[in-house]
């Protein structure tokens, strides 16, 4: 299939055109705000899903953020747009040039705070689309903790062992601790005692009223930390099992954290303007965001994921269809993932063809990967190409791969290069190999070795261990990235870090590590482990 996509059909007022199956569509407790389009904007795209034809109104695609925000002294009290300047923005990529800030109070619950409220959106793009108030916005609550709390939660969190108990969909895979699941807070932890009565009096409240879901809980809430000595960063991402999203960094630091955008290029990414350790940045499911870290922030966050009731108690993610039906092309693209993971491929497809037309190359490199399985390689090339096009750097590495498997390493290395430009672990690690192999580049094991170093810090547990085996490396940065590949399961990793421990003559950590190894599938982890469980006794 080629990017042609959907059929129009234009002037369509049959029943069927309004209205979508119920296994599509699970019943929503928190009816969302109906947005109007520009009229000039409006056409209807037939999307036939399961035998049923959906009207999806799509739309000009939103452009990438130009647009650069700083903390102004603004009055609190003040609702007027202003003009935003001067935001510390990640090391690369050009500042963005315009956006709007409002600055008022809000209440949390019964505490009034101080809300700064920033639109993603430019100016230009937003007289198209109306939008409801959270749409595209994040928003900053000032002082929503207070001191003392913000103190007894970085307490309670450096004398808690944090856990790496991640879904299965959720690779950053850093420490962490589960306080609320399902809707429901888990019990026996001091800390979820203290972090409960400000989720539920302050935070969902606001949120409630903010997003005008009365049902919506704190499907899950956690206590995260980064350690630097094993991941400075977590690729950009959006929150798809959450409506809504805030997040307190406890110890925030300039340059550094929490950062948002509008599109795949790295150039419209800012790091969020935290004030303090008391701040928390509430947004809505179609906020781009991820993390990038200085090297002395070992950073630590509290988040709060939330949704409708019906949808936490089920594990479903019901919004998404309604917007996708105002023509949202996040949602649609948003809506085919939701349909992919409930096992409805035709609808998945069909919602993902709605994204892609309307310009998301979220959409477009996930279309390709569709399908490409469906063994369509033709259409499947032209999506990821455009979606390379746009700037969206794991498109631009999945390109590369093809270019590199049909020979053409020159073309691969130039995508490679520009993907690794915006941070992608995935290409810096592509670069290293060349660089150190020879093979696709000359031979440079300075610069291999520092794409190498790069995807390292960036978390990508393969690049850990290889820059454990490098002869170049110290002992002790050895060491360090070893037990870092070790702490993210890498199997050789694991067995390398627990053979030393037996040199050390502490067995019972060795025993600990083969069984993960072992656990991890390496084959010789699990004679390694039966003989020095034989031998010691233990």
């Amino acid at each position: 299939m080629t990017p042609s996509g959907l059929q129009r059909a234009r002037g369509a007022t049959t029943p069927e055109y309004t209205s979508i199956a119920t296994d599509l569509m699970p019943q929503r407790d928190c009816p969302g705000k109906e947005r109007m389009l520009h009229k000039r904007q409006k056409t209807q795209y037939c999307i036939h899903a399961l035998g049923i034809a959906i009207a999806i109104s799509a739309v000009r695609p939103i452009a990438p953020l130009r647009c650069a925000i700083t903390n102004p002294a603004i009055s609190s009290t003040s609702s007027k747009t202003r003009r935003c300047v001067a935001l510390p923005v990640l090391d690369h990529g050009e500042l963005p040039s315009a956006c709007s800030w409002h600055g008022r109070h809000a209440m949390a619950g019964a505490v009034r705070v101080v809300e700064d409220s920033i639109r993603l959106v430019p100016m230009e793009n937003s007289r198209n689309v109306s939008l409801t108030s959270w749409q595209r916005s994040l928003r900053l609550l000032r002082d929503i903790l207070k001191p003392e709390e913000a103190q007894t939660i970085s307490e309670l969190v450096a004398r808690t062992t944090l856990q790496t108990v991640e879904k299965p969909d959720i690779p950053v895979a850093t420490p962490l601790q589960l306080l609320a699941e399902a809707g429901e807070w888990l019990p026996g932890s001091e800390l979820a005692e203290v972090v409960k009565p400000i989720v539920e009096d302050r935070i969902l409240p606001y949120m409630r009223s903010e997003f005008n879901c009365p049902s919506l809980v704190a499907a899950e809430v956690v206590v995260r930390q980064y350690d630097p000595n094993q991941r400075l960063s977590y690729r950009v991402h959006f929150d798809h099992n959450a409506l809504a999203t805030a997040v307190v960094d406890l110890n925030p630091k300039p340059g550094s954290g929490l950062y948002v955008g509008t599109g795949p290029d790295a150039a419209s990414h800012f790091f969020v303007p935290f004030n303090s350790h008391c701040d928390a940045a509430v947004h809505g499911w179609d906020i781009m965001h991820g993390v990038r870290l200085r090297e002395d922030h070992a950073r630590v966050s509290l988040i709060v994921w939330a949704k409708p009731l019906s949808d936490a108690k089920g594990g479903t993610s019901s919004w998404y269809v309604n917007d996708a039906l105002q023509g949202d092309p996040e949602a649609s693209f948003r809506a085919g993932l939701s349909a992919e993971q409930a096992g409805k491929p035709i609808a998945a497809r069909k919602f993902l063809e709605a994204a892609a037309e309307s310009g998301h190359a979220y959409a477009m490199q996930h279309l390709s990967r569709i399908i490409s399985r469906h063994g369509d390689k033709t259409g499947a090339r032209l999506w990821l190409e455009r979606a390379a096009d746009l700037g969206f750097a794991i498109a631009q590495v999945n390109l590369g791969d093809d270019m590199r498997d049909a020979g053409n390493l020159e073309g691969a290395m130039k995508l490679y290069e520009k993907a690794a430009k915006q941070g992608n672990e995935k290409a810096q690690h592509r670069l290293a190999d060349a660089y150190l192999s020879g093979l696709g580049a000359q031979l440079d094991r300075a610069k291999g070795i520092h794409y190498l170093r790069q995807s390292a810090s960036a978390g990508k547990r393969d690049a850990q261990f290889a820059m454990a085996e490098l002869p170049e490396v110290l002992s002790t940065e050895s060491w360090r990235w070893l037990k870092a590949a070790a702490g993210q399961g890498h199997a050789r990793a694991l067995l390398k870090c627990a053979l030393l421990e037996h040199e050390n003559g502490n067995d019972a950590e060795a025993i600990r590590l083969l069984q993960k190894a072992a656990d991890a599938g390496h084959p010789w982890a699990s004679k390694q482990l039966a003989a020095l469980t034989m031998a010691t006794g233990e």
